[in-house]
């Protein structure tokens, strides 16, 4: 309790949780402190709830103070990443390869990185 635990490893907030997973488990963490902007909150817990969940590891939502909140972030990253969770939580890949080289190429490839999750989760489960 009370430790703050940093990972290096991750691309985007999906990977953030399948980096840290196996080591919260190792050191037997029942619960976690979700901290992020408003602006970003939901989406991290929709991904908390399906990563987490998976090893029943649960999360405090901690807003920071005075975070962005304006504008609203889009919800299709939303469902992206939780479809995204779905498909670790089924398989154990996160994607951090292909999330890694999207962003390089914009905006435009998420539509890709999407449909792409959506043909493994069907796969998959």
């Amino acid at each position: 309790a009370g430790r703050l635990r940093l990972s290096f490893d991750a691309v985007d907030t999906v990977t953030n949780f399948s980096t840290l997973y196996q080591v919260l488990l190792a050191a037997k963490v029942t619960k976690v402190l979700l901290v992020t902007s408003p602006y970003h909150m939901p989406r991290a817990e929709a991904i908390a709830s399906i990563m987490l969940g998976a090893g029943d590891i649960s999360f405090e939502p901690k807003p920071v103070p005075d975070g962005l909140t304006v504008p609203v972030e889009p919800s299709w990253k939303t469902w992206r990443d939780s479809l995204r969770s779905w498909i670790w939580r089924c398989t154990g890949m996160d994607f951090r390869f292909l999330a890694g080289n999207l962003k390089n190429f914009g905006w435009r490839f998420a539509a890709l990185g999407a449909a792409i999750s959506a043909a493994f989760i069907w796969a998959a489960c």
